[in-house]
């Protein structure tokens, strides 16, 4: 039950709880304003340094977000490119539309460079 309502099962109460920290998700993403973990259906990597392969590996974040469909909820995990470049917004920077919902994540152990609006 706790499952279908994207919640963590307390197994000491045995009750539905919410989620407070992204580690807590089998998605790896918690959406800490509601407590409720994201699907862990749509889980993408961006890796610029690597040659993509959709739909679970993108070149840009740009091209991850296009990927979540409109009115669904996406993780993107994003990975430090080489030698500190940065990933670049271009034009008007970044737009999220169409009733999505993003996690935006550094993949563990690294610290990509996002800039950009």
């Amino acid at each position: 039950v706790c499952d279908e309502q994207l919640l963590l099962c307390d197994g000491e109460s045995n009750t539905c709880v919410p989620c407070v920290e992204h580690a807590q998700c089998d998605s790896g993403a918690c959406e800490l304003d509601v407590g409720t973990c994201f699907p862990d259906d749509l889980v993408v990597h961006v890796d610029g340094d690597e040659r993509p392969m959709p739909p679970m590996l993108y070149a840009s974040i740009e091209a991850a977000v296009a990927a979540v469909p409109a009115g669904m909820h996406g993780v993107i995990v994003v990975h430090e490119l080489d030698g500190g470049v940065t990933y670049q917004t271009p034009g008007m920077g970044l737009r999220i539309d169409g009733g999505k919902r993003i996690a935006l994540l550094a993949a563990p152990g690294e610290a990509p460079i996002i800039q950009g609006t």
